[in-house]
């Protein structure tokens, strides 16, 4: 698709030259390079913004994750609590279940 898009682009322009003009190799050469210049740096335009907005959108999730993290670090009792208060409360069964699940 590429090659038959640069292809008809560069038949249209050099049809819109004078009759008086003689085409030669080079100035065929010229308007094969000018129009696949012009689709390279479109292409490499859309590559760059889709690999913008992926990137933008790894780090927002990758921000939400480690938000989420240190949230759920922060949030309820830790292990050492949890056995501190079963013991504190008496409840030595439950303090000792920790390190059977270890």
């Amino acid at each position: 698709m590429y090659d038959e898009a640069v292809w008809t682009k560069a038949k249209q322009r050099l049809a819109e030259y004078p009759d008086e003009v003689e085409l030669t190799q080079a100035i065929i050469d010229k308007e094969f390079r000018t129009v696949a210049g012009q689709f390279k740096k479109h292409i490499k335009m859309q590559t760059e913004k889709q690999l913008k907005k992926t990137v933008d959108n790894k780090k927002a999730q990758t921000t939400k994750r480690a938000q989420l993290a240190a949230k759920k670090g922060l949030s309820g009792d830790t292990t050492q609590k949890k056995i501190l208060k079963s013991l504190k409360e008496g409840n030595l069964g439950d303090a000792l279940s920790f390190f059977k699940q270890q």
